[in-house]
């Protein structure tokens, strides 16, 4: 049974339909349109050194859109890669393909010719290039915001396994910069100045060595790619960025009940330059909107937080934002300041019910996907743990 639903959002329009299952949308913006074209499952058994379940969810598609890497395990931080499987479009999870293993899950994080003397434990970012895969990390606990590695280089992409891996590295910008990498289209490569942007959020603890909202910042890798250098700094330049002085919304935990941009729990999971637009699309999580934030506090249904929390636990969401690009110049030109940035939209992103959280993403710049992984909500293949959801959608737009 369809079920259709219309409202309004801040300045956003926004147009979900879903079955009952809450399997099958479509999300309209007025950037364009997402489509959904399919999903797929992973497999659920001990692959290498990790297995998909409880993935954190980093995911990166190969540089011809066949293959994916993606982190397994949240314990574990190891890489694998899998195929893309022809997708199903169907609202029940038994009849979706299964990606095929092409390479088992391999720890790195600790293999760089320089060990790992900052102790990096949590694997935010990739991309492959050249033949090369790009690791960008973290230190989740960094109390005293310190840390400066940010980054690997695995120079065989196609042998996880056996491949010679470079680093730390250390991306300017440190925590600010180093989470997602995505393409910057064509049109947008000379007037950026760059073929690729990175960013990150506030997504761990310490606030302190955060972006509270997402950023963008000029990437440029490709100089050590073509070298062998084994560490070294990596430039980039900030197109768009914010902090505990210039937060993009000031109540974080949101006292007055008119925050709808980001509060204390919001996270910024990808973002990409939406091919045709102008615009800087980024998607993630948020929450307490409407109830409220508190900080280890008992919420409405008995559930005791470790940390900040919305009063009310329905009041969690997938989430969007999105920047105009012509921004991003005017930063460059020294016109305007990275935090003084404001999104254009904004508001939930193909959310159905709770369960249903992203927490990776990829678009594909040839064929003009995006795809996402959902957390959990594979229950056909293991009584004991469930497993990530891939959805692709396609995108068409207006502009």
């Amino acid at each position: 049974m369809l079920k259709f639903f219309f409202f309004y959002l801040g300045k956003v329009a926004v147009f979900l339909v879903s079955i009952s299952t809450g399997y099958c949308q479509t999300h309209l913006t007025g950037d364009g349109s997402f489509v959904r074209e399919g999903a797929f499952r992973l497999p659920m058994k001990q692959l290498g050194d990790s297995r998909v379940a409880y993935t954190q969810g980093t995911f990166a598609l190969s540089s011809n859109k066949k293959s994916f890497f993606l982190v397994g395990h949240s314990h574990h931080q190891a890489i694998g890669e899998f195929l893309v499987p022809e997708l199903v479009k169907s609202s029940k999870l038994s009849t979706l393909n299964i990606a095929n293993v092409k390479q088992p899950f391999v720890t790195v994080l600790g293999r760089a010719v320089s060990g790992n003397p900052q102790k990096i434990n949590k694997i935010t970012g990739m991309k492959e290039l050249n033949g090369q895969l790009i690791v960008n990390g973290l230190k989740y606990y960094d109390a005293k915001a310190s840390v400066t590695d940010t980054s690997l280089i695995i120079r065989d992409s196609q042998n996880l396994k056996g491949s010679t891996v470079d680093g730390y590295f250390s991306l300017k910008g440190r925590a600010h910069a180093a989470g997602w990498i995505s393409q910057v289209p064509a049109e947008w490569q000379d007037r950026l100045g760059t073929k690729l942007i990175s960013g990150f959020a506030s997504n761990y603890p310490i606030n302190s060595r955060s972006s509270i909202g997402p950023t963008a910042f000029a990437f440029y890798p490709l100089a050590l790619l073509e070298s062998d250098h084994k560490d070294g700094l990596i430039y980039s330049e900030k197109l768009m960025g914010f902090s505990l002085a210039n937060p993009l919304h000031p109540d974080r935990y949101n006292k007055t009940k008119k925050n709808n941009i980001w509060t204390e729990v919001s996270s910024a999971i990808y973002g990409f330059i939406l091919p045709n637009t102008n615009k800087y699309l980024v998607i993630g999580n948020s929450g307490g909107h409407t109830s409220g934030i508190g900080y280890k506090i008992i919420q409405d249904e008995g559930h005791k937080c470790g940390g900040p929390c919305s009063y009310k636990r329905s009041d969690n969401y997938n989430h969007f934002w999105t920047w105009d690009v012509n921004d991003f110049i005017h930063v460059r030109e020294g016109n305007k300041k990275p935090h003084e940035l404001i999104p254009t939209d904004f508001g939930v992103f193909n959310q159905l019910k709770p369960d249903w959280v992203i927490i990776g993403a990829d678009f594909d710049e040839i064929n003009d996907l995006l795809y996402v992984v959902y957390s959990s909500l594979d229950n056909t293949q293991s009584k004991y743990e469930n497993g990530p959801l891939v959805v692709v959608y396609s995108f068409s737009s207006k502009m």
